[in-house]
């Protein structure tokens, strides 16, 4: 669970983004106003609106843009949540039955697709070119790097760096994007734009880490949604990554073969996680997840001391220790 003094700082703020959300979600179709504010309002920790409210006030906000804006990158991050069941047949997300689990794939595809046209919106009505511009751009990464990842499917080859590159577009472009945006508001100076959004791209490269981790190591009813799911869709994360550079030669093919056979069973899900830890997985996984906590905090030191700048000391450390 989050630590509550992280939203401390933009508490009031938080609110309004979660009445916004909801009113943006009313439809005159009834399906769209029942179905999607379901996994919309199941408990997602809103990190990436929380980000961008934090930075805009650090660099001295005060208006009334960083709501609908925080409302639009929330907006974002749950289209591409629901796309994301899609491809890895989930059905499960935060415990909630996801809407593919219900209604098969086509209709959450569709979803989605409506979600990003209500942030089209959102963002026509902002009128920023820049923001406009930077939003947009993050999503195209967001597509991008899932693509990538898809094209990964079941590549036992696939390198730490390739890994590495896939994460930055799929997961922390989002974080870097709401960090940004929130310094740009305020017309942050002395380099805080840039800081605060390679704060926001280390944090969510650490993030993506841990959750790979919590992936295999979890517990199913504390992850919110099928246990070893990565696995079973044959996406090299980094545990796997770490076991097939250091596996001998019979663990390395026992692995192959059963990614290969696209039926990773339960008992084969606890060889693997017995594997990972037998090879050093989880302690490699966290010291990477640890350095992109360090770097974050780097960031931060040229950063003027403010409730901001302990809220996001205190994310960095929720999203190191979440895989504790």
């Amino acid at each position: 669970m989050i630590n509550s003094e992280i939203y401390k700082p933009i508490r009031q703020e938080l609110e309004i983004v979660e009445k916004r959300l909801n009113e943006f979600l009313h439809s005159e179709d009834m399906f769209i106003s029942q179905t999607v504010p379901k996994i919309l309002n199941a408990g997602g920790k809103r990190i990436r609106p929380a980000l961008l409210l934090i930075s805009s006030k650090m660099c001295n906000y005060l208006g009334k843009r960083s709501i609908k804006l925080a409302s639009a990158i929330e907006l974002i991050h749950t289209a591409s949540l629901i796309h994301d069941d899609v491809l890895d047949n989930d059905n499960l997300r935060r415990g909630v039955p996801t809407i593919n689990s219900t209604w098969g794939n086509t209709i959450p595809v569709l979803l989605g697709d409506y979600l990003y046209s209500m942030v089209f919106n959102m963002l026509a009505e902002d009128e920023d070119i820049e923001t406009i511009r930077h939003i947009a751009s993050t999503t195209s990464k967001m597509a991008i790097g899932d693509l990538r990842q898809l094209r990964s499917q079941y590549n036992l080859d696939l390198s730490e760096d390739k890994y590495l590159s896939i994460n930055a577009d799929k997961t922390a472009s989002l974080m870097s994007c709401a960090c940004r945006v929130g310094a740009m508001l305020g017309n942050g100076h002395n380099g805080e734009v840039e800081k605060l959004s390679q704060y926001g791209l280390n944090l969510g490269m650490a993030f993506q880490i841990t959750d790979d981790l919590l992936d295999i190591i979890a517990e199913e009813k504390v992850l919110g949604k099928p246990l070893g799911s990565d696995i079973r869709g044959g996406k090299m994360t980094l545990p796997l990554i770490c076991v097939m550079r250091n596996a001998d030669k019979n663990d390395k093919e026992w692995i192959g073969n059963a990614l290969r056979s696209k039926q990773v069973d339960d008992s084969s899900l606890k060889r693997i996680r017995e594997m990972v830890k037998h090879y050093k997985g989880i302690d490699y996984c966290m010291q990477k997840a640890e350095e992109y906590g360090t770097a974050c905090k780097e960031e931060l030191k040229t950063l003027e001391q403010s409730e901001g700048h302990n809220s996001l000391r205190l994310f960095t450390d929720f999203v190191i220790n979440r895989a504790c």
